[in-house]
């Protein structure tokens, strides 16, 4: 293996201790590792504050003089990250050149395409955190403020989540608190100026240690108007258009239902996007009429037959029926770990082990049966087509049994899994919930009922029915 090693004075990565990686020591380290690998140092490169020696590098791997280079540190493998990215990962790799790291024994010949993507990703993630981590040093307790995220949020230290910006928080909840009571956009822009509450854009500048010019931005109707009717209120992620492509991501200022009451109209679901749709929008919806699956058309299911269902009303109900299991998951869960379901449990292990005793009792027969059978066509009493076909009619016999007690087997675990925590429908709907899950999860069918009604089934329902009836409970 054809090798080429490089090094450098100065790392991409902040925090490196630089007596640890002298010329000398890199030099050493890139040796003693293509030597226990076995192979053949060719070619060397280096760097002290530029990128010369990196870029001659790469021209030599594209010519293909080497098969591979070694770093001493993927920290030292440039003077930016973004090299990193452009030099290794996005043009040597897949020119195949291999990309080896001594001290992680790093070496992209091993891995596959997604493990070099995810190491290079891991390392992008180190120097996306040293930025922010740099910044938030230099501006004390502050956080990114940009236009992506929304007055009242805030996004700390690069996370892809938002939470609520505490010291807007009284602010804004005021806010939709003066909408509810019926007051004007300019009355709560004139409360807001009296108050010397910052703007949005002041808000930023302020924390970007600019003072914000209260004569020029001030609030306004319209800017007040703009902020209360953004549907981001409610906790979900929106598009440019302000159209709602996922439900659920933060924590909300106001409840989905208040604001569609405060601002008719404005909580409209992104049709045809790439994110993934909130709630109901992913799920079927089905016409207890005809069978067929209903379209969802300007907020309304319809399948062509007089049956149509409200989209709202739909998502209500299921809703509502998941968070209704969700809460009798909860009671059941508590039950079973108080022993409740112990007695029905091995009343049901009592009856499934008799029916076994039966089965290994035919077995055992079956058995015997085989030595006078044998005996017989020794002794010349049968023949031996009558000897083989009486032998296959037992194996097959005997095979049944064995089938049936295997069965058996399987009834007794899947039934000491219905009566205990590790019921399915209990692990479902009693577990943790983590982010905001899709309904596919929970939901196995949604019926429209031409009442007006939505029939909603949820998934493990027979597991549901056989813990209810070990417990002495009726199902609704």
């Amino acid at each position: 293996m054809r090798c080429a090693a490089y090094t450098r004075t100065t790392p991409w990565k902040d925090g490196i201790d630089l007596k640890n990686y002298t010329m000398e020591r890199q030099a050493a380290s890139v040796a003693a590792y293509i030597k226990r690998r076995g192979w053949e140092l060719t070619k060397s490169y280096s760097d002290k504050n530029g990128n010369s020696g990196l870029f001659a590098m790469q021209d030599a791997g594209l010519a293909g003089e080497f098969d591979t280079v070694v770093f001493p540190s993927i920290y030292f493998a440039a003077g930016a990250y973004v090299l990193v990215t452009q030099k290794l990962q996005e043009t040597l790799y897949p020119a195949g050149v291999q990309i080896a790291v001594a001290d992680e024994d790093f070496y992209s010949g091993e891995k596959s395409g997604t493990e070099v993507t995810d190491y290079f990703e891991e390392k992008r993630r180190e120097r996306h955190y040293d930025i922010t981590k740099n910044w938030k040093d230099s501006k004390g307790d502050g956080f990114v403020l940009t236009n992506s995220v929304p007055f009242g949020y805030i996004r700390r230290d690069g996370e892809d989540r938002m939470v609520i910006d505490e010291e807007v928080r009284p602010v804004l909840t005021e806010m939709f608190s003066m909408k509810a009571q019926g007051i004007k956009p300019r009355a709560i822009a004139d409360w807001l100026n009296r108050n010397g509450v910052d703007t949005p854009s002041g808000l930023r500048q302020k924390r970007y240690g600019k003072e914000s010019d209260r004569t020029v931005a001030a609030w306004s109707s319209e800017m007040v108007s703009r902020v209360l009717s953004s549907p981001v209120y409610t906790g979900a992620r929106i598009d440019v258009r302000k159209q709602v492509v996922k439900e659920n991501c933060y924590e909300p200022y106001i409840s989905k239902e208040q604001f569609m009451t405060l601002f008719p109209g404005k909580y409209i679901y992104a049709e045809g996007r790439a994110v993934k749709k909130p709630y109901t929008k992913s799920l079927a919806v089905y016409c207890a009429k005809c069978g067929k699956r209903m379209l969802l058309k300007n907020g309304t299911y319809s399948c062509g037959c007089p049956n149509v269902a409200d989209a709202v009303k739909v998502e209500k109900a299921v809703e509502d029926t998941v968070e209704k299991e969700k809460k009798l998951a909860k009671e059941l869960e508590a039950e079973v770990k108080a022993g409740a379901a112990d007695e029905a449990r091995e009343q049901e292990a009592e009856k499934i082990s008799k029916k076994m005793k039966r089965i290994l009792a035919e077995t055992e027969l079956e058995q015997v049966q085989r030595v006078p059978l044998y005996n017989a066509f020794k002794a010349g009493e049968i023949s031996e087509e009558e000897y083989e076909n009486r032998l296959a009619q037992m194996r097959a016999s005997y095979k049944a049994l064995d089938e049936k007690l295997s069965a058996c087997m399987e009834e007794r675990n899947q039934s000491d899994k219905a009566l205990s925590v590790k019921n399915a429908w209990l692990a479902l709907f009693a577990g943790e919930t983590k982010g905001s899950e899709s309904l596919r999860k929970f939901v196995e069918k949604i019926e429209a009922v031409p009442d007006g009604t939505v029939a909603v089934t949820v998934k493990e329902e027979k597991q549901k029915e056989t813990l209810l009836r070990a417990l002495g409970r009726e199902a609704d």
